[in-house]
């Protein structure tokens, strides 16, 4: 069946350009464009229900949305659609991601091989006495090293965005290790192949929460570095310092 895509794949691609304008030139919604309507719809509705009930308390103020309504009266202030749009970014980057790493983590710890990992974490959660609403401090939860070992771990294995991220060379151009790159090139790295060195990660394909754990802090400097879990630079996400967090 493989020729038969291959040997139809321009006819295909055609079809389905075409599927795209008629959909925006008729209004008519498939099912990706209606969750993306979903989603909209869920941002401007949560962004005019946080501005009637909580936009002038001190806990909305810490909100993500507090903080944009802030810039109201000043030079920077964003329209209502501007900051239901950053408040939709935020639901679609943060939700699905989360999901996909809880749903490997939690079949990680699940595999019979893990067994040991599984018994390590749950004595680390039972240690910690909890409030009678159930739920511990950001502080405590911060304080346990196998969680955040393990919370690596699935990131390094399972990394939600694995693919490659490109970007493109400055027009100056740009020698890296050795390699010189003329400007305009389209050059780009992916978590799934740094997160597998096994110079920098022995046993690469192993689910093992130790290999973060009372380690040298030479070794501890590389990981970090090929850890790229959240890609880095200027762009890296800024779930980044929620991770755990949003994990428990």
């Amino acid at each position: 069946m493989m020729y038969r895509w291959i040997y139809f794949r321009p006819l295909m691609e055609f079809i389905s350009s075409l599927k795209s304008i008629s959909s925006i030139i008729f209004r008519s919604k498939t099912p990706h464009h209606a969750r993306g309507a979903r989603v909209r719809d869920y941002g401007w509705n949560s962004v005019q229900s946080f501005k009637s009930t909580e936009k002038d308390t001190e806990e909305g103020k810490l909100h993500t949305a507090g903080k944009l309504f802030s810039y109201e009266h000043s030079e920077f202030a964003l329209r209502e659609t501007q900051i239901a749009s950053e408040c939709m970014d935020h639901l679609v980057a943060g939700v699905d991601t989360t999901g996909d790493t809880l749903c490997f983590t939690m079949w990680s710890l699940s595999r019979p091989e893990y067994a040991d990992v599984q018994e390590k974490l749950h004595c680390e959660l039972t240690s910690v006495e909890y409030p009678s609403d159930g739920v511990p401090s950001i502080q405590k939860i911060d304080s346990l090293p196998y969680l955040d070992a393990v919370i690596k771990e699935a990131l390094r294995l399972f990394a939600a965005i694995p693919m490659t991220l490109f970007r493109q060379v400055p027009t100056e151009g740009k020698v890296i290790h050795g390699y010189s790159l003329p400007g305009g090139t389209i050059v780009g790295s992916q978590a799934y192949s740094l997160h597998r060195n096994e110079d920098i990660y022995p046993n690469p394909e192993e689910f093992r929460p130790e290999r973060w754990l009372n380690v040298d802090k030479e070794t501890e400097l590389q990981m970090q570095r090929q850890f790229w879990a959240f890609s880095s630079g200027a762009r890296s996400c800024i779930g980044q310092k929620y991770r755990s967090k949003r994990k428990m």
